[in-house]
């Protein structure tokens, strides 16, 4: 259900609604006018067949041994092994089919197993002081294979198997990633009310070049218990309070292709008749983590006997390094290295949880409550030679429909929406500006009739320019998210009820537009930096006139 000619949602969408689902004849519908290249959504989802089979096992042993009192030794071992067969075929009455039946069959095998060898310490000394700690050993190994076969099915639609025609070229790869970590903690603690903890990880992935293999993560966090000191003893509706405080690092390796760091080939590159294989992408070793710096405040309450708990905290995320595509010049042979770090953004919230005991007889009701308010954006990105730090993004075009564009832009969220804020609509020709009608259509620009749309010029220079007058105009982040939930229960029957929530906001505020800088101008005569794609300096339009 992506946005492509087999989307059931997005066909729903841009189908003529006057049309019936099917003819009087039984058959299916189709638009006779083709508009867009819209499918029946009825038939997509009943004629088009996909199953998947999954046989999965998941297992952990583990063996521990007190080689001393306070002092235990313990290895974990665990298992994940996944099979799965997908079969799809699509009938050859959808269009996109082009009268040729298809079908595919894929076949994917996933074993990952994780083995963590610890020794831990706990020991109290005397009535008040409690120690504790571990070091430890872990090992994780993920394998995948993966085998898929496709083609046009020749006959009919009655073997939905690949009994095919014009078989695809199979595709089949085996790949597999490894992790060695070692890690320790320490924690201690004075009468559980004073209580101070760090931590540290050392982890090395086969994912990461090798010059920065291996990701240094230290953390340390403290709390107090306020409600044991004898100065808030005498306050007999206060149940608990405590303050916490911590910092800490994380590592990030997802999203990586296993190999990114190396030089990959790929066969099939053949020259003059004869077999051949080419370099496919730009390795990097200097690839590394992926790190995100966590500062986070907190306080934990409760009144009335622990009947009413509140929990507040305050963070700060800053991530460093991050993993991300980046776009090079076509001289080096390559459109972009897939593998790199690049930037950095910053995450700031508050996150609020209520926990109330609204009734603790016989008939039980509790109410859960959280919300969180989080806000994002990017803190620095690389130069991009003529475009800046800009890294603009567009999805494929689709139903007739240029795709949409999105910017990472410093300042502003992950992901903004990049395209053309409107301004309003001419209401009559007469509304038209003079040399903005009839225009040569060879200039590259457009006759403008009343009912066009008006856009805004963002750079202010009298001409509506595809390329430079694309503004921010909003984003997906939501401004806050939450839920509720409330438990009943009786006699050993339990009833939930929960909703979920969030606030969003797509559109900016009057005004707020923000267009490329002069110093953000691809050149004209070069490769654009949006999605790789040569967009002429004069593919423009006459500016539209502004209803400001």
């Amino acid at each position: 259900n992506d946005f492509s000619g087999a989307s059931v949602i997005a066909n729903a969408l841009l189908r003529n609604p006057n049309l019936p689902v099917r003819n009087p004849d039984g058959t299916y519908s189709i638009d006779p006018l083709g508009r867009n290249g819209t499918e029946n959504p009825v038939m997509l989802a009943n004629e088009i067949t996909f199953t998947s089979n999954q046989k999965r096992l998941i297992a952990n042993v583990y063996a521990e041994y007190e080689i001393f009192k306070g002092l235990t030794l313990k290895s974990v071992f665990g298992i994940d092994n996944l099979a799965e067969r997908v079969q799809r075929f699509v009938p050859n009455f959808v269009l996109f089919t082009q009268g040729a039946a298809q079908a595919q069959a894929v076949s994917l095998e996933t074993q990952t197993w994780l083995n963590d060898n610890t020794l831990n310490f706990n020991k109290t000394f005397g009535a008040n002081h409690r120690v504790s700690g571990l070091v430890g050993l872990g090992l994780q190994r993920s394998r995948s294979d993966f085998l898929q076969a496709s083609g046009q099915v020749a006959g009919s639609n009655i073997i939905r198997t690949i009994a095919v025609a014009l078989p695809d070229v199979p595709g089949n790869f085996i790949s597999e990633w490894r992790l060695l970590s070692y890690f320790g903690r320490a924690s201690y603690s004075f009468k559980d009310k004073y209580i101070v903890e760090a931590s540290f990880r050392a982890d090395g992935s086969s994912r990461f070049g090798a010059n920065k293999r291996f990701g240094w993560f230290p953390a340390v966090s403290a709390a107090w218990r306020v409600i044991e000191e004898p100065f808030l003893q005498n306050l007999n509706f206060l149940s608990d309070l405590k303050l916490r405080a911590g910092i800490g690092v994380t590592g990030n390796q997802e999203g990586l292709e296993n190999f990114g760091s190396l030089t990959l080939y790929g066969t099939g590159n053949n020259y003059d008749g004869l077999p051949g294989i080419s370099q496919n992408n730009v390795p990097n070793p200097d690839l590394g983590w992926e790190s995100t710096t966590t500062t986070n405040v907190g306080i934990d309450f409760a009144f009335l006997n622990s009947r009413i708990n509140v929990a507040l905290d305050a963070y700060e995320k800053n991530t460093q390094s991050l993993l991300f595509t980046r776009q090079l010049p076509w001289t080096s042979g390559f459109s972009s290295i897939s593998n790199v770090n690049v930037g950095s953004l910053q995450n700031r919230g508050i996150e609020i949880a209520l926990n109330t005991r609204n009734l603790t007889g016989e008939f039980k009701w509790t109410t859960d409550f959280n919300i969180s308010f989080n806000r994002n954006k990017i803190t620095s990105l690389p130069v991009n030679g003529s475009a800046g730090s800009d890294l603009i993004f567009k999805l494929p075009d689709a139903y007739s429909v240029e795709g949409p564009y999105s910017i990472y832009r410093v300042g502003q969220p992950v992901g903004a929406f990049f395209g053309f804020r409107f301004d309003g609509v001419y209401a009559n020709d007469s509304d038209v500006p003079e040399n903005q009608r009839d225009v040569p259509a060879n200039n590259g620009a457009q006759n403008f009739r009343g009912g066009y749309p008006i856009f805004f010029d963002a750079d202010n220079n009298g001409v509506f320019e595809r390329q430079f007058d694309r503004v921010v105009i909003g984003n997906a982040l939501p401004l806050h998210t939450g839920g509720i939930t409330n438990t009943f229960s009786y006699k050993g029957v339990e009833l939930s009820v929960f909703m979920n929530q969030h606030g969003r906001r797509l559109q900016p505020k009057p005004g707020r537009a923000e267009p490329l800088a002069e110093s953000r101008r691809p050149n004209p005569n070069a490769q654009s930096h949006v999605s790789g794609q040569l967009v002429p300096r004069n593919c423009l339009y006459r500016r539209f006139q502004s209803l400001h």
